[in-house]
């Protein structure tokens, strides 16, 4: 039985996955120096709602949450910062548009 759940298991978290759309996958990381000259667009946060043993999904979640979002505030760049891995992880950053 825990053999069966333990295969079932990332196939169960594969089929919540958050799939990147092709504007997200256009985003580039960025740090503040490249982004000095380009247009502030927001603050973005993600907490999501898995963690302990799902930690490291959870935290690979987040970081597509955010990129999700960027992509719908047109940002062509997002500035991470740093993330807090507590039980539940979150990610934010800085989502910018640059050079249009």
């Amino acid at each position: 039985m825990k053999r069966c759940a333990a295969l079932l298991l990332p196939l169960v978290l594969a089929s919540c996955a958050t799939l990147r759309s092709p504007e997200a996958t256009r985003i580039q990381e960025a740090d503040a120096a490249r982004v000095a000259s380009c247009e502030f667009l927001s603050d973005l946060h993600f907490i999501s709602g898995y963690g302990g043993l799902t930690s490291v999904w959870a935290a690979r979640e987040a970081h597509e949450a955010i990129l999700q979002q960027a992509a719908q505030k047109g940002a062509t760049h997002i500035v991470w910062n740093p993330s807090a891995r507590l039980f539940f992880p979150s990610t934010s950053g800085k989502a910018y548009r640059c050079g249009k």
